[in-house]
């Protein structure tokens, strides 16, 4: 089992608010058509959802600990057109993105 994770431009690019998707291989079954469709980072809820391909994902969200360092929540992992939800500290949240495995 293969899991994948956004690149660091992919990190930035979902930073700063715009959605960027991991690309597969060829020989890779992954879903597809994924966005986040709910960020709200006042109470701390991410939602994704893949439109369709195969695979599995789930949304995950960055956040500072009580120590100021990176840390992350994860919610389940979930097939294609089914939603994945995170929640992270409302008051220190950074990012949210998707994470893969076929």
């Amino acid at each position: 089992m293969k899991i994948r994770r956004l690149s660091a431009a992919a990190l930035l690019a979902a930073a700063l608010g715009t959605a960027t998707l991991v690309g597969a291989t060829p020989a890779a079954a992954l879903p597809t058509g994924c966005r986040i469709i709910a960020d709200n980072p006042y109470q701390g809820m991410v939602v994704g959802v893949c439109d369709g391909g195969t695979g599995q994902y789930r949304t995950y969200c960055i956040y500072y600990n009580p120590q100021g360092l990176p840390a992350s929540n994860y919610g389940p992992w979930v097939s294609p057109t089914n939603s994945s939800v995170a929640w992270c500290p409302k008051t220190s949240r950074i990012g949210a993105l998707f994470e893969f495995r076929d």
